[in-house]
């Protein structure tokens, strides 16, 4: 029996959205890091939205990262397969009708590619769920819609190289993802995802300026946590 199970993303829009929210506080982020020790509030109304998604953010952020994880480890396998696959086929056998061909998935890994992919894939959906989505018409729109079917690719096919090819572009755009959603502190040749830091850091400030004229503060630039924070009230 066909599995007609819509195995993909139920809210790419939403995806969007997210993707969205963190790009409009860029400046923001380059002016903390920066050590910039005030800002109007009117500086802070772009951090409004990222603010009320906080903890789906997180968590939305936290899933994609996994799903990176398990699409590179299955592309790595299936790459390796795929290797010994193409070294049979060089060597002249050819299945018998009705036999499988080398190329054609064990059903055992394709479980593994199968289950592995619906834990994130439903991790992933629970984040962004009831999160208010805009129109896929740019270009990570498309590679968002790219995304989810070869995501459900890989439930389709049962060839290794087709499998293979979905699951790198899985990974690929993952990866992008994840790097457009989190905030870096660098030392040295070392990296640190601050995230969570940041989304508490713009939290504080932007409660201080509300109904202010701004904020004044002192942040460490190493975590981009706030040590000390005062509003600048309005003139009467």
């Amino acid at each position: 029996m066909m599995d007609t199970t819509d195995h993909g993303l139920n809210n790419l829009e939403g995806i969007l959205t997210i993707l969205n929210v963190k790009n409009q506080t860029l400046r923001l982020e380059s002016k903390l890091k920066n050590g910039t020790k005030r800002l109007d509030a009117e500086e802070l109304e772009c951090a409004k939205e990222i603010i009320e998604l906080n903890e789906k953010y997180l968590q939305f952020q936290n899933n994609i990262r996994k799903l990176m994880f398990v699409s590179k480890k299955i592309r790595d396998d299936l790459g390796e397969s795929l290797k010994y696959a193409s070294k049979i086929g060089r060597e002249g056998t050819t299945p018998l009708e009705g036999e499988k061909s080398v190329l054609d998935v064990l059903e055992s890994k394709k479980l593994w590619v199968n289950e592995s992919l619906k834990h994130c894939v439903e991790q992933i959906n629970k984040s962004t769920e009831n999160i208010k989505g805009v129109k896929l018409d740019n270009e990570i729109g498309l590679e968002l819609k790219q995304f989810n079917l070869a995501i459900k690719e890989c439930y389709e096919h049962t060839n290794i190289f087709h499998l293979y090819e979905a699951s790198k572009t899985i990974f690929n755009i993952a990866t992008t993802i994840y790097e457009n959603t989190y905030t870096i502190i660098r030392k040295g040749y070392r990296s640190y995802d601050v995230t969570e830091n940041y989304l508490t850091t713009l939290n504080q400030l932007y409660k201080a300026a509300e109904g202010n004229k701004g904020v004044k503060y002192k942040i460490d630039k190493t975590q981009l946590t706030v040590k000390k924070v005062k509003p600048i009230y309005n003139k009467k």
